[in-house]
């Protein structure tokens, strides 16, 4: 299966851009990792923690076998868990960043999850599921503001590292939203998924992050999303093979998929 991936990223209302978004894709083109980062510790140390959640996915990434992409994803949390760790502790600051990470092989889907950056999967126009907010009130409405309550898990820092995974099989109506809380914070994700399934000319991005960014107006966060999408040649094909799925869930359940 083959996708389309925008991905768009707006400063906001901030002084420094603290989101760090990357989609790496293998030698084949078979496989595709989508990884966004937000970080967190103030100027310069957030954007730090960032960079290296996405330097991580990359050298993981080149050296993984492509089997276990379970074990992937969660070596990728934990060696930035560690690493941003070291870096703080050395320059004596406080660091950390959330991460939420795709991967994407034939006709599966597997993700991971560390802090309040969004996985949304949809299934056509319907939202069919997002991933839960690690914040102490449990934050899971897009209406809720961001910060309101706080982080009980970030990559970096002396938290306990608490990662979600998921996976799932696909059809050619699957597709994925990963974003940073300074979106999902101004934009819904229904309406997120409408704007974006009645888009077909591409830029549909940026766009959006320009729409949040707008919202967010001048104290507004860090905006950062990517949308991920099977092509179009791979949706009619997989319409013509007609993937059974079990009734009610998010596809077929498949191996180690929590």
């Amino acid at each position: 299966m083959r996708w389309e991936i925008e991905t768009a990223t707006v400063i906001g209302g901030r002084r420094e851009q603290q989101d760090r978004v990357a989609a790496i894709t293998s030698d084949d083109g078979l496989t595709r990792l989508v990884v966004l980062a937000d970080g967190m510790g103030g100027l310069e140390h957030g954007a730090t923690a960032a960079q290296t959640v996405i330097d991580v996915a990359r050298q993981e990434f080149e050296l993984h076998d492509r089997g276990a992409p379970g074990l992937l994803l969660e070596r990728i949390c934990h060696q930035a868990h560690r690493r941003i760790g070291i870096d703080a502790r050395r320059q004596g600051t406080l660091s950390g960043s959330t991460c939420v990470a795709l991967y994407l092989s034939g006709d599966e889907a597997y993700w991971i999850h560390v802090g309040d950056s969004r996985l949304y999967h949809f299934r056509g126009r319907e939202t069919n599921f997002h991933t839960r907010d690690h914040s102490l009130g449990g934050l899971t409405s897009a209406t809720a503001q961001p910060g309101a309550d706080q982080l009980y898990a970030c990559l970096g820092g002396e938290m306990r590292l608490v990662t979600e995974t998921g996976a799932t099989a696909l059809d050619g109506d699957d597709w994925f939203l990963l974003c940073s809380d300074g979106f999902w914070s101004q934009v819904d994700g229904d309406e997120a998924g409408a704007r974006i399934a009645e888009n077909r000319s591409g830029g549909i991005a940026g766009e959006l992050a320009s729409l949040a960014a707008e919202r967010g107006g001048a104290g507004g966060d860090n905006v950062t999303l990517a949308v991920v999408r099977p092509l179009r040649n791979a949706r009619r094909w997989l319409r013509a093979v007609g993937r059974v799925l079990s009734p009610g869930g998010s596809g077929r359940r498949l191996p180690g998929a929590a």
